[in-house]
């Protein structure tokens, strides 16, 4: 893979996770207790040893540089490039497509075939040799990986593609109100993942064609893709079959959380590296988690470093660090890193952030909120951070 440059977007606001992005990007948000979606993005692109990778960064910069160098740089082999890159006031990045164009000086002097341009915000294990390689074999200028999603998932919020027989794309549709259904499967719209293989000098005449001459054309579904297929361009889609969710708001971020890590059989595992499974960022050396007279009921993942005293705990992730006094009855439960939860609580679809301490005796649950600090409440789910 020395011959593609990986170039990680990871510049969003990330507005719809609200409260727990207020003091970092939203890819260095936890999830499933001890990791995050960077480092998923990261894991794979690194598990498929890629050795040069760029994080373009804008929004809470300083977050995801301080965890690239905390976690992930001490084990990096010395062959391999892993640098942020954040926006300047002179190239503030407008859009997806604009942040790599203010990078175009880098992709030109990697010497790379191809860049892959893929995101820091979803939950998915992806293996880019395999896109890559598709790339190759069909002499494409873009590979686009995409999903079929139920229409109604993609109406409004995924851009949508239209392919032939061999997978051509013809047609480019950003997030329509009527997204059109994949043929033979009238319920299915094929959806964009919005990660992209270029073509390295397709890629740098594009953007300098399309991005250069400030026309608010700047981002990748929206603008880029459109206009290079409307110019003739050889454009593929790649078919992905594995897991792959945008945890971009309250909904699916407590959803992947409850519905798909949890149990005997999880849907997804964030943990073991499939592309190497020696490969895994340097974690925080904790004593083990002290449980002491709980109840676990319908799954749970209690991380080092926790303390859970004669509590109820039903679907629950707790990060490490955190404490549950007594007589606390928790109830579809996600508690970010060092957060404490006072004696006799009671909490219900709730998301905690880190360092937060609950008092004793508090009571939210979808009827009832007896909590006097700050909070969000959106589709029955509670957020304090």
């Amino acid at each position: 893979m020395k011959s593609v440059f990986a170039a990680v977007l990871a510049g969003g606001t990330g507005t719809r996770l609200k409260l727990l992005t207020q003091n970092m990007a939203k890819p260095v948000v936890p999830i499933a207790g001890t990791t995050n979606t960077l480092s998923l993005a990261l894991g794979a692109l690194l598990g498929c040893n890629f050795q040069q990778i760029d994080v373009y960064t804008q929004y809470q910069h300083q977050s995801i540089e301080d965890y690239i160098q905390k976690y992930w740089r001490p084990i990096l082999d010395h062959s391999v490039s892993l640098q942020t890159v954040p926006s300047t006031k002179g190239h503030t990045y407008k859009g997806t497509a604009h942040a790599a164009f203010c990078n175009l000086a880098k992709i030109k002097a990697s010497g790379c075939s191809h860049v892959i341009i893929t995101a820091a915000d979803h939950a998915t294990w992806i293996d880019y040799e395999k896109v890559w390689k598709f790339c190759l074999s069909k002499h494409a200028d873009v590979v686009i990986m995409a999903m079929p999603v139920p229409r109604e998932r993609a109406a409004k919020s995924l851009g949508v593609l239209e392919v032939d027989e061999d997978h051509k794309v013809r047609h480019f549709d950003e997030k329509p109100d009527e997204p059109k259904s994949m043929p033979g499967h009238p319920e299915k719209a094929l959806a964009s993942m919005g990660i992209y293989v270029f073509k390295a000098d397709f890629l740098i005449k594009a953007l300098e064609s399309i991005c250069a001459n400030g026309n608010g054309r700047d981002d990748f579904g929206k603008d880029v893709i459109p206009m290079i297929l409307e110019q003739g361009a050889k454009v593929f889609a790649y078919y992905f079959t594995g897991y792959w969710e945008d945890l971009g708001d309250f909904k699916s971020y407590y959803n992947f959380h409850i519905k798909d890590l949890l149990g005997s059989k999880p849907v997804f595992n964030p943990y073991i590296n499939p592309f190497n499974s020696d490969l895994c960022f340097r974690q925080l050396v904790l004593p083990p988690a002290n449980i002491h007279d709980a109840v676990v009921t319908d799954g749970a993942i209690i991380s080092s470093g926790c303390t859970v005293s004669k509590s109820m705990l039903t679907k629950v992730v707790l990060s490490p660090g955190v404490v549950i006094e007594t007589d606390v009855n928790l109830n579809g439960a996600i508690v970010h890193y060092n957060s404490k939860i006072g004696h006799g609580s009671h909490l219900e679809q709730v998301i905690i952030g880190s360092g937060i301490v609950i008092p004793p005796n508090t009571i939210i649950t979808p009827e009832k909120i007896d909590y006097q600090g700050e909070y969000r409440r959106e589709h029955g789910i509670t957020m304090i951070a």
